[in-house]
This record gives C-alpha cells, sequence and structure tokens, in this order.
C-alpha cells in the first residue's frame, strides 16, 4: 500500500451517535496516516449543513439517515464537493443497495459486519483515488435461486418495503394520505403551503424506498402495508 503522509480531513454521518463515535475512536488510534475528524453528523440535512461549512475530503455516510437518505445526497455532494471522496460504511449489503450506491458516485462500500481493518483499507484506497469494495460487499447475487423462482431478490424486495414503511418522514406519511385520497401535486403543494417542487421529491423519496415507479404502484403498496 502507498504510504500517505499527509492529513485527511474526515466528516461522518451516521443516524446513531454511538457508531459515529467509534468510528471516529477507530479513526483516531488505528489508522496508519493522520486524521482530522472535522464533524459527526446524524442526519442527512445535517450532514449537508456541515459539508457547506466545513468541507473535507473523505465523507463516510451511512445509506440510511433521517430527513433526507445518503442515497439521495450522493449525487448532489458529488457535484457540489467534487474533491470529496465517499466511503459508504452500512448495515445494507444486498447487491441492490451496493448498486444504487455506485451508479451514484460513491468511491467505497464497507459492511458494518466487517472488521476494523476492512475500513481502514477501504479508506486508504479511496482517499487515494481507488474504488474499494469491501469484503462481503457484492454487485450481483451469489448462488442460485430458491425452488419455485422465489429468488431471494423477492425476500429483499419484502424487508426492503418493510424498513421503507418504519423510515418514511412525518412529512413523507402526510403527503402519502393525501396522495392516497387522490389529491394532485399542485392541490397537496396547495395544503402544505410547499412548492409543487418539495411534493414531487417527497413523491420521489417515496416510490424509491418502496421500490415502485409509478402512483398506483405506491398506493397499492401502502395500502398493502396499512398507511393508507
Amino acid at each position: 500500500m502507498k504510504e500517505i503522509r499527509r492529513q485527511i480531513t474526515v466528516g461522518i454521518a451516521d443516524e446513531q451517535p454511538i457508531v459515529a463515535s467509534g468510528i471516529t475512536y477507530l479513526l483516531q488510534h488505528q489508522m496508519p496516516f493522520p486524521v482530522d475528524i472535522r464533524w459527526m453528523a446524524h442526519s442527512g440535512r445535517t450532514l449537508m449543513e456541515q459539508l457547506r461549512k466545513n468541507p473535507v475530503q473523505l465523507l463516510i455516510t451511512e445509506l440510511k439517515l433521517s430527513e433526507i437518505d445518503g442515497l439521495d445526497l450522493i449525487e448532489q455532494i458529488k457535484e457540489t464537493y467534487k474533491q470529496t471522496r465517499i466511503l459508504v460504511l452500512s448495515q445494507y449489503r444486498h447487491q441492490k443497495f451496493v448498486k444504487m450506491a455506485f451508479a451514484s458516485g460513491v468511491d467505497g462500500f464497507v459492511l458494518k459486519s466487517s472488521s476494523p481493518s476492512d475500513l481502514i483499507q477501504g479508506i486508504s484506497q479511496v482517499i487515494q483515488g481507488k474504488v474499494y469494495m469491501g469484503k462481503n460487499v457484492s454487485l450481483g447475487p451469489k448462488g442460485k435461486s430458491t425452488q419455485n423462482g422465489s429468488s431471494r431478490e423477492k425476500e429483499f424486495q419484502t424487508m426492503d418495503r418493510f424498513k421503507a414503511q418504519n423510515d418514511l418522514t412525518d412529512r413523507e406519511r402526510e403527503i402519502l394520505k393525501k396522495i392516497g385520497s387522490g389529491q394532485s401535486v399542485k392541490e397537496i403543494a396547495a395544503d402544505l403551503f410547499i412548492s409543487d417542487q418539495t411534493v414531487s421529491a417527497h413523491k420521489r423519496n417515496m416510490m424509491r424506498k418502496f421500490d415502485v415507479h409509478s402512483s398506483r404502484e405506491l398506493i397499492e403498496t401502502s395500502k398493502r402495508h396499512n398507511l393508507l
């Protein structure tokens, strides 16, 4: 591994403060080169606020963040902060999330179930401009489907949707109920005193979380999960 001599500035984003603190401790005591932890953020909104005030060379982030998901922010960060390398440290190992992350522009992906050495290796590679996939991270399914064509893909989709219904923000739930009652984007925007674009953005986020591609599918899925 090429030796890194300069100090690296780092930002950490994770919903759980204890996890962010653990990453900070690891970086401060086990990295083979000096790091400067500039900030920790526990929501997507705070992440963007911190990044605007104090850009960093490396962002370590979970995909799931409150208020705004990490996946929704990656492309924006890459476009605005071109010098910032992004390493995802996530509990989500399914290839769908891995593909979405790399398609959005992340530079590395490490699982939280991995060893500290895997994270250290990932940081070292990413900061040198390389792409890193940690142990047990895959862009494609391993092994064969289960019987009757019931592949693990279906199983994971069901799990993802279950998680998604618990990940909806209060505003998303409010908008979802209005969509379910038949209101248009303009009507919802007028009722809530927000812009059409904001309503559409919330709608897109919900569709991504439920892995659906139309308003009809969004409503049908929401009904199946007793959200409407």
